[in-house]
């Protein structure tokens, strides 16, 4: 699969690009592997290290570069290199995780929203 998307984002790009989506798959079951060994080990990690995995085990490469490198425009190796797009790439990453996070914390019955009202 990775072979295919490879080529297709390739001759769009103009150059081979597998390597790139060979990494971001890579490092997604890497991190997803981590979050498994803590869960199995029953292991609770540091922030930092929870926040330097999560931008990871979000998974914002495979949904979003894969389908950049196919049908967006084309990417320069200098682009993909800089640290404008790390960065930038690891800040979406970690808001999109932690908004994922709160999203599937249960808050207490007494606090949820339809009883905020019946307080008031």
């Amino acid at each position: 699969m990775i072979n295919e998307l490879g080529s297709v984002a390739s001759h769009r790009q103009g150059r081979s690009v597998t390597h790139h989506l060979v990494k971001i798959w890579h490092d997604l079951l890497k991190s997803m592997k981590r979050e498994a060994d803590w869960a199995r080990e029953n292991v609770t990690p540091t922030l930092d290290e929870y926040m330097e995995n999560a931008c990871i085990s979000f998974a914002l490469g495979p949904v979003i570069l894969v389908p950049l490198f196919s049908i967006g425009p084309k990417l320069s190796e200098e682009v993909l290199a800089s640290q404008e797009y790390d960065r930038l790439f690891k800040h979406i990453s970690s808001i999109g995780r932690l908004l994922n996070d709160l999203a599937s914390v249960k808050l207490p019955e007494c606090i949820c929203r339809e009883n905020v009202n019946k307080v008031s």
